[in-house]
């Protein structure tokens, strides 16, 4: 899967797409817009406001080309985390289109580069779902070690329910085990409850969470408006697999080993 998104990186690169604007990449399509305005809107909801005039240190693990980070916290310094070194330099140059700084850390390699307690926040957008046990503690130690106290982390994941509105149409199409083989990979069936579970073991405090609508414009085409997209009604949201939970990072260290051993 790694080296899938890696060509199409690259051929992108080739036909001289690069660097891309986040806001132009997001707009391409109604889906991705609506998306983008969502994620903006937690962003906004959970964002902790200073009077301080400074550039924000972001880190966006499993940063893929960072759009993501550049488009949530517009002229920031990020600092991705990738598999991809190929990504990491993708990423650099997008980061000139976007008016932003980018470090590169190559997962494994160069991990021991982070530094303890430097964080703002964090990001991992579509990552959880496709880490085992040990990986997601692994990996979300690491990040919660980088946060500053009080720091928060926004993830997203797919909410695993199997009357969703993701899954219940694979029933009829071979179940689950063919839709992980149409994604190429392992995924991991954990509802949000299960995954806020998981951060608390290590030690996050959870904020906020709630489920990203991917098809109003499916059902209803005439209707053009962003209003509905954004879900936190506790009824509603678990229907909808593309999830986001906003975590956080206590401002008190006495528990910041909890999940050391995990």
């Amino acid at each position: 899967m790694q080296s899938e998104t890696t060509k199409l990186f690259s051929s992108e690169l080739n036909k001289n797409l690069y660097p891309v604007s986040a806001d132009d990449y997001f707009n391409k399509t109604k889906i991705g817009a609506y998306s983008l305005y969502a994620m903006r809107s937690v962003v906004k909801d959970n964002k902790m406001y200073t009077t301080e005039k400074k550039s924000l240190n972001i880190l966006d693990w499993g940063c893929g080309n960072s759009l993501w980070a550049f488009a949530l916290f517009p002229r920031a310094n990020i600092t991705g985390v990738d598999l991809s070194n190929n990504n990491l330099k993708y990423s650099a140059i997008n980061a000139k289109q976007n008016n932003s700084k980018f470090k590169g850390i190559l997962f494994d390699r160069d991990i021991p580069k982070l530094k303890k307690n430097s964080y703002d926040y964090s990001i991992s957008i579509g990552l959880i779902e496709f880490l085992n046990e040990e990986v997601f503690y692994s990996v979300f130690q690491k990040i919660f070690n980088s946060l500053k106290p009080g720091a928060k982390l926004f993830v997203t994941h797919h909410n695993y329910r199997l009357f969703s509105a993701v899954y219940l149409p694979w029933i009829l199409r071979g179940g689950y085990s063919a839709l992980k083989k149409r994604m190429g990979m392992d995924i991991q069936k954990k509802s949000t409850e299960n995954v806020i579970s998981d951060f608390s073991k290590i030690g996050y405090l959870y904020k906020d969470s709630g489920a990203l609508n991917p098809y109003p414009t499916k059902l209803w085409p005439y209707i053009f408006f962003r209003k509905g997209f954004l879900i936190r009604t506790s009824l509603i949201k678990n229907w909808y697999y593309s999830q986001f939970i906003v975590l956080q990072k206590p401002y008190s260290s006495s528990i910041s080993n909890k999940g050391k051993n995990k």
